[in-house]
């Protein structure tokens, strides 16, 4: 039970950190339960599955500074970034296949 309690204890100390380092939450990251973030009104009526990978740290470190400042959640965030990302890519392949 010590190693978790010291767990817990390093997590709200690096958290704590972080706060200090990038200030206060933003207010739309505070907003109600009556007003959904953006995006994820469609997605909360979907189906969702857990998506593990491995990015560098650095990465995912700049991910989470992005998303506190942004007000959004890491989920959020990477769904949209997916979501526009295959958009995008479609749309490409669409373009190559009607200039042949």
């Amino acid at each position: 039970m010590l190693v978790a309690s010291r767990s817990a204890q390093k997590k709200r100390e690096l958290f704590s950190a972080l706060v200090r380092k990038v200030g206060p939450l933003p207010t739309s990251a505070l907003a109600s339960a009556e007003s959904p973030p953006r995006g994820l009104a469609r997605s909360t009526q979907e189906t969702s599955v857990q998506l593990a990978t491995r990015v560098p740290k650095n990465l995912h470190r700049a991910l989470k500074l992005h998303c506190v400042r942004a007000g959004v959640s890491v989920m959020e965030f990477l769904a949209q970034a997916l979501e526009e990302k295959l958009a995008r890519e479609e749309r490409q392949t669409r373009g190559r296949a009607r200039a042949e």
